[in-house]
C-alpha cells in the first residue's frame, strides 16, 4: 500500500539565521564513484517520504532478540497481581495496578513485611504507586489471554517503540527540516541503546507506551504551531494526556513544548502562551487528580517525586544528573554504579561531573548562536529533570535522548561546513572531541549495543534458575516450613520467591522472613533459644540503591518493634543516619526447629545456614556480593 503525507507536515520551520530551503540544508561533496553514489543514495533516502517507517524497523530489528528473553523479574510481581494468586488480594491495590508496591497505609505494609515481599526496615508511610493504567491494561490483557507467552507481550513493546522512532522522525523533520541532518538524527535515536531495557523488559512496557503517544503529541503541537487548528490542539492534549495514563516518562514531552515555545516558535508572545494552554491545563488537572487518588512516590531514596517531595529531589539533582548524561552522550550506563563498589561509583560520579563540563564547552557557544542547538539543547537538558525521579538508569532516557541525538546531528553538520559559531581554540578542540567521540558510538557502537541491551535483563535469569532453587532445595516440606533468609545481595533473590514459585506452579514457603539484604558483614550472636541478635558492620543498606523502602528523612530508632506472626524483631542500635546496626529477632519457634529453613548467600546461590549452638556463641557471616560487582 502506497503510504504519502502532505509535503507542508515536513516544511522547515522558520527560526532566525538558518531561512534556507530544503535543497541548501545538505551539502554533498562531489566524489568520483562509489562515494558519489553513497552520496546520492543517502540523499533520496533523507528525502524519502517513507523514511519514518524505514527507521522504525531498522529499531524493531535490532531489539528482535528480546522476543526471547522470557519473563524476568518484575513480570512475576505483575503475573502475580494480575492473575490473583494466593494472597495477591492482600497486597495488590488492583489487577489493572500492578506498579504499586507501597500504598501509604500503615496496614498495607505490615501485610507486605508478613508475606515477605517487604522487608522488615520498610517505612510504614511508604508510597511507590504510580497511575498507569493503560499500561495495567496492557498487562491485564495480556496475562489473560496468553499467559504463557511472553514472546507476544515482547513483540507488543517492540511495536510501541517502533511508533516512538517513527513520531520521533517526523518530529525531527518538522523542526530541523527533510534532509539528511534530520535523518542522522533520527537514526542515531532508531539505534541508541537507551532503548533496550524499556524494550526488553515486559513490565517496562510502560516507558515505550509513555515515549509513543508523547512523541506523537510533539509532532501535533509542532504542526499546530504553523497551521493552528481545534482538531490538532486537541489530538495534541489527548495525545499527551494518553501517554500520562502509561507512565510518567511522558512529562518529559514537557521539556521540548516549553523549548519550542522559547525558541523555534515565530508567533506573538500572547500565541505561544496559549498554545501551551491546553496542555498545561490537561497537564494540572492529570497532577491534582495523580495525588488526591495517593499515587506518587514518598519516603523512597530510589523514587522522588518532585511533588510531594521538592526539597528531596532538589537535593539528587546533582548526584543524579551527571550520570544521565554520561548515559546519554557516552559510556558506561548510568546505572552502572549498580554494579560496583561504593568507592568506585563514588570515583565514577567524579569522572561524570568532568564529562558534564566537557559537554557544556563542546555546545555552549553553538547553542548561544544557533536557534535549532539551542532548541535541542534546551530541550534535552530540561527532560533530564524529569528523568532525575527515580535512581539513574538508561531506560529513562527516551526524551533526553531525543534532544541529544539532534543537537548532535547539528554539531555535525556544522563541523561538516566548518560553521563559524562553532567554539574556537581549545574549546574547538574539545567541541571536535566530544562530537565525534559521542556521534561515533551512536552510530557506530550503538547499532551493536542495542540488541545486547535489549537482552540485558535476561541476565538475572539465574534468579529464577540458580538462586531461588538453591534455597528451596534446602528445604524438606516447602509449604509448611519458614524460609529464613540471613543474608542476600539484593531484594529479588529474596523477595521475589513466592511470586516465581507460584508462576511455575510449586508451592512456595510458608512464610519467607529476610534479615538483611546488600553486601554487608554480619556477626550472628544466640542469645537463647529462640533469639538470634545480627551486627550489621556499618549498618544494613550501606548502597543507596538498596534504600527502596526508607530514606534518610525517616530514619529508624533504637527500640523499633516489628510484630509478625511467630517473629517479633527489635532494633536495638542504629547508625548516625538511622540505619540499623543492630536487631535481634525472637522467633515463636526454638531457632533450631525443624519449622525452621536457614539459608546465606555463597558467591552466587543460597546455602545452609549453621545457627550458633549455644547462648553466647557468635557466628561470622561474610558480605553478601552480586555476582555481576565489579570492584
Amino acid at each position: 500500500m502506497r503510504i504519502a503525507w502532505p509535503e507542508s507536515r515536513f516544511l522547515i520551520h522558520r527560526r532566525a539565521h538558518s531561512i534556507k530551503a530544503v535543497a541548501e540544508n545538505d551539502r554533498f561533496i562531489d566524489a568520483p564513484g562509489g562515494r558519489a553514489q553513497l552520496a546520492q543514495t543517502l540523499k533520496a533516502l533523507a528525502l524519502s517520504r517513507r523514511l519514518p517507517l524505514y527507521l522504525a524497523l531498522v529499531s524493531a530489528v535490532l531489539v528482535a532478540p528480546s522476543l526471547f528473553t522470557g519473563f524476568q523479574l518484575d513480570d512475576y510481581a505483575h503475573r502475580f497481581c494480575i492473575l490473583g494468586n494466593a494472597g495477591s488480594d492482600a497486597l495488590c491495590p488492583s489487577p489493572l495496578e500492578p506498579f504499586a508496591i507501597a500504598t501509604g497505609q500503615a496496614d498495607f505494609m505490615h501485610r507486605s513485611i508478613e508475606h515477605g515481599f517487604s522487608p522488615f526496615w520498610a517505612y510504614s508511610g511508604l508510597i511507590i504507586r504510580f497511575m498507569r493504567p493503560l499500561a495495567g491494561l496492557s498487562h491485564y490483557i495480556d496475562y489473560h489471554l496468553f499467559p504463557n507467552s511472553p514472546a507476544i507481550m515482547h513483540a507488543e513493546s517492540i511495536a510501541w517503540l517502533a511508533g516512538a522512532i517513527f513520531f520521533a522522525t517526523l518530529f525531527y523533520r518538522a523542526t530541523i527540516g527533510v534532509g539528511t541532518v534530520s535523518m542522522g538524527a533520527a537514526f542515531a535515536l532508531a539505534v541508541d541503546h537507551v532503548h533496550g531495557v524499556p524494550v526488553g523488559w515486559i513490565a517496562n512496557r510502560n516507558a515505550v507506551m509513555s515515549a509513543c503517544l508523547a512523541t506523537a503529541a510533539l509532532v501535533l503541537y509542532e504542526r499546530s504551531t504553523r497551521r493552528p487548528s481545534p482538531r490538532t490542539t486537541l489530538g495534541g492534549v489527548a495525545c499527551l494526556l494518553l501517554g500520562f495514563l502509561c507512565g510518567e516518562i511522558a512529562l518529559g514531552a514537557w521539556a521540548y513544548l516549553v523549548a519550542h515555545a522559547l525558541v523555534l516558535d515565530r508567533r506573538s508572545p500572547g500565541a505561544r502562551v496559549r498554545g501551551l494552554l491546553p496542555y498545561a491545563g490537561m497537564t494540572i488537572a492529570w497532577r491534582t487528580v495523580y495525588s488526591l487518588l495517593g499515587y506518587g512516590a514518598y519516603g523512597s531514596a530510589i523514587y522522588l517525586d518532585p511533588g510531594r517531595e521538592p526539597l528531596a529531589f532538589l537535593r539528587a539533582l546533582p548526584s543524579r544528573i551527571p550520570l544521565l548524561v554520561q548515559g546519554l552522550f557516552g559510556f558506561p550506563m548510568a546505572e552502572s554504579f549498580y554494579f560496583t563498589t561504593p568507592a568506585l561509583s563514588r570515583i565514577g560520579l567524579v569522572c561524570a561531573v568532568g564529562f558534564c563540563f566537557a559537554l557544556v564547552v563542546a555546545f555552549a557557544r553553538l547553542a548561544r548562536l544557533d536557534p535549532l542547538a539551542r532548541f535541542w539543547a534546551l530541550g534535552c537538558a530540561l527532560s533530564l529533570f524529569s528523568a532525575c525521579s527515580a535512581v539513574p538508569h538508561n531506560r529513562l532516557l527516551f526524551f533526553p535522548s531525543l534532544g541529544a541525538m539532534g543537537l548532535l546531528a547539528v554539531a555535525v553538520d556544522a563541523f561538516s561546513k566548518n560553521d563559524a559559531r562553532l567554539p574556537t581554540g581549545v574549546a574547538r578542540k574539545v567541541s571536535q572531541l566530544v562530537v565525534g567521540l559521542s556521534g561515533g558510538l551512536h552510530v557506530f557502537v550503538s547499532p551493536l549495543l542495542l540488541p545486547l541491551a535489549a537482552c540485558t535483563v535476561a541476565l538475572t535469569h539465574t534468579i529464577a534458575d540458580r538462586a531461588i532453587p538453591s534455597a528451596i532445595a534446602t528445604m524438606t516440606d516447602v509449604p509448611h516450613q519458614d524460609l529464613v533468609i540471613v543474608s542476600a545481595p539484593e531484594y529479588y533473590v529474596g523477595e521475589f520467591t513466592p511470586f516465581i514459585e507460584r508462576a511455575a506452579g510449586r508451592p512456595a514457603p510458608e512464610k519467607l522472613r529476610i534479615l538483611s539484604i546488600g553486601a554487608v558483614t554480619m556477626h550472628a550472636e544466640r542469645l537463647d533459644a529462640h533469639t538470634l541478635e545480627l551486627t550489621y558492620e556499618h549498618g544494613l543498606l550501606e548502597d543507596v540503591p538498596l534504600r527502596l523502602h526508607r530514606d534518610a528523612e525517616h530514619p529508624m530508632k533504637a527500640g523499633d518493634t516489628i510484630e509478625l506472626d511467630g517473629l517479633r524483631i527489635v532494633v536495638t542500635r542504629v547508625t548516625d543516619d538511622g540505619r540499623p546496626a543492630v536487631a535481634t529477632f525472637t522467633f515463636a519457634e526454638p531457632l533450631d526447629a525443624p519449622k525452621l529453613k536457614w539459608v546465606v548467600w555463597q558467591k552466587d546461590h543460597f546455602v545452609p545456614f549453621s545457627l550458633p549452638q549455644k547462648d553466647g556463641e557468635v557466628v561470622d557471616i561474610p558480605a553478601a556480593r552480586n555476582e555481576f560487582v565489579f570492584g
